[in-house]
This record gives structure tokens, sequence and C-alpha cells, in this order.
């Protein structure tokens, strides 16, 4: 999983300003940045690839608030995934996801997100800047 800069993700959605980002965001339709360095922010570009999806389907606004809200609960679980504090999601939801992203289903978690993190889990890590989260 890459986390991509603000001038990627307006490249790949079409939008020609950082304003246009920020407003989807205060508005409900774009997930919230991450951090990425003290004074820098980034987007899995797993959750742009599904938005920009979901807008070329002809989502309506309503369900891609829904889906927003759904990449923002995926990034949660896999939080505490991470950190051992699997709770009610547990091992059958750890399951279920490998075997999504197995079959390349992102659609039935919601998002791709989840399903590679998991798999990115599994690999040591040579530089902090990796987990990505």
């Amino acid at each position: 999983m890459a986390i991509w800069r603000i001038e990627t993700c307006k490249a790949e959605a079409g939008y020609r300003s950082n304003a246009s980002i920020y407003s989807l965001i205060r508005e409900g339709l774009w997930t919230n940045p991450v951090p990425i360095g003290r004074r820098s922010v980034g987007w899995p570009d797993n959750e742009v690839r599904v938005l920009c999806a979901a807008r070329i389907a002809g989502k309506a606004d309503g369900e891609i608030r829904e889906l927003v809200s759904r990449l923002h609960a995926k990034r949660a679980e896999l939080l505490a995934i991470e950190s051992g504090e699997a709770g009610t999601f547990g091992q059958n939801g750890i399951a279920a996801i490998r075997r999504d992203a197995a079959i390349g289903d992102p659609i039935k978690t919601g998002s791709i997100l989840a399903g590679q993190r998991v798999k990115a889990a599994s690999k040591p890590a040579t530089d902090a800047g990796q987990h990505g989260l």
C-alpha cells in the first residue's frame, strides 16, 4: 500500500486544486488525510482508487459518504489488529479480510485497504514510514 500526497490524489481524481480535496473532506465525500510527517499528510492509494471508482460508477453523494465512513472504520479496525486489540473484530474478521483480499473482492469488505494491510503486516518493515497508518 502506498500513501499518496495531494498532488497525486488530485491527478488521479481529476481535481485541479487542493481546495477541491479539502472541500470534499468537509462535505464527507473524501477520507481524512493521514499524517506522514510533522507537517505532511497523504491518503492511502486504495482509498483514493475506491472513491474514484464510486464516482465513475455514478454513486450518489449519500452513498459516497457511507463509503467514506466505512473506509474510516477500516482504518480503525486495522489499527486495532496491528496493536493486538482485535476485540470484537476477532480472528474471524481477520480471516474474512484475508479471504476477500485473496479473491480480489474490495467491494465485499468496503475497501481494499484491509486485505492489503494484513498482508503487509506479515512482512518485516525496514523503515518506520512503511507502516502507513
